[in-house]
């Protein structure tokens, strides 16, 4: 057994003597004072005090120097680094009291008539209640405080999750691996991926990485995106592995540029949910301009492009009012500007027709693909 005295730097009779996990350190209790002396490499060895005074004795509360204590019996650290001490000045009832990390002492529990008994040992339970055995061996408190039980060693971690967008976005995480066989260059960025998964989540790619696109079989294939933002193909590759993205909102700045990837990608997933964050954030300033966004878009913008035409009829005044240049810039606002000044709505028959010429434009998607595939690989030659 070794064994070893750790240096303390002073001549104090300490009587009390915990750990306090942390701050890594030993909490240790005079008479009338309390002290705290670190076990980090480098440390000072002398304890600095963190309330109460060797010289002057008393009860009463305060920070530092002005907290008096009768006589400390024990002490014990809660999960929060507050220290709680039993005190009881001799021939006088006990209490309970909080130092918090500052060194800021609070009375807790007192004048209770239990408390005529000396405690000397107190104990954090799990279910955060605060136990104070008896120095005679006779009694036993138990006070519900809703304290935080002290875990000295870390809860060993969970199980890894394994569902499937979480193993394929780990699979996506952990490359380059070696498993990889597809470079895809985006604004001078290459993201490693697999054929497999691309082809299986897009037309688009399905078609540059099929068959008779020219790649030599076996090879490491690379292809080009041109005119993409790297920011918003990191999204949406990581969409295409796991069918969402990452955790809370798209950012602002990479809704439109991610909203055209999906577009080009054919991702209906995507551009919807790009779309419900654009409606979600439109105001008088933006609706122009993402009327004029949205119309040159594809099938899956069309429930935006007719949400955006009701938000710029519903609140056409103040747009108007505020930007009048916006509006007389953009065809597709005025046409809706003067139709709803007509009618003080859109008629019902636009939209019908709008959504109709969307939903058979889908049965062309592959061919527009087509044409969008033969486009980019041409640029990428």
């Amino acid at each position: 057994m070794k064994v070893s005295r750790l240096p303390l730097g002073d001549s104090r009779s300490y009587k009390v003597a915990t750990y306090d996990p942390l701050s890594n350190s030993l909490v240790l209790c005079c008479k009338t004072a309390i002290y705290s002396r670190s076990l980090d490499p480098g440390a000072a060895d002398a304890p600095q005090l963190l309330a109460g005074s060797e010289i002057e004795g008393g009860v009463q509360d305060g920070r530092g120097e002005r907290a008096r204590f009768g006589r400390i019996r024990d002490c014990i650290v809660d999960g929060y680094g507050s220290a709680w001490v039993y005190d009881q000045p001799e021939g006088g009832l006990g209490r309970i009291r909080r130092v918090r990390p500052d060194g800021t002492v609070s009375s807790v529990v007192s004048d209770l008539p239990e408390f005529d008994t000396q405690y000397d040992c107190l104990a954090v339970l799990p279910n955060g209640y605060l136990a104070a055995a008896a120095a005679d061996g006779h009694g036993l408190l138990v006070l519900d405080l809703g304290l935080k039980p002290n875990a000295c060693h870390p809860a060993a971690a969970p199980p890894p999750e394994h569902t499937l967008p979480h193993d394929m976005a780990a699979l996506l995480d952990r490359q380059p691996d070696g498993s990889a066989d597809v470079e895809v260059e985006v604004g001078g960025q290459v993201f490693q991926a697999h054929t497999a998964v691309l082809a299986a989540r897009s037309e688009y790619f399905r078609q540059r990485l099929g068959p008779g696109a020219g790649f030599a079989d076996g090879g490491s294939q690379r292809l080009s995106l041109p005119d993409a933002d790297p920011a918003a193909f990191a999204l949406v590759l990581r969409y295409m592995y796991t069918d969402r993205v990452p955790v809370g909102p798209i950012p602002a700045a990479l809704l439109q540029p991610v909203g055209e990837l999906a577009d080009r990608l054919l991702l209906p997933g995507l551009c919807e949910q790009v779309g419900s964050q654009l409606l979600a954030a439109v105001c008088a300033a933006s609706v122009v301009g993402l009327l004029l966004w949205a119309e040159q878009r594809g099938t899956w913008f069309g429930s935006l492009l007719a949400g955006l035409k009701a938000w710029f009829v519903e609140h056409r005044q103040e747009v108007g009012t505020k930007h009048p240049a916006a509006v007389s810039s953009c065809s597709l606002a005025t046409r809706t500007w003067r139709g709803s000044c007509t009618t003080g709505l859109v008629s019902s028959r636009r939209y019908r027709s709008h959504r109709h010429s969307h939903t058979t434009s889908a049965g062309t998607a592959r061919g527009g693909v087509r044409d969008a595939v033969g486009c980019d690989a041409r640029r990428s030659m």
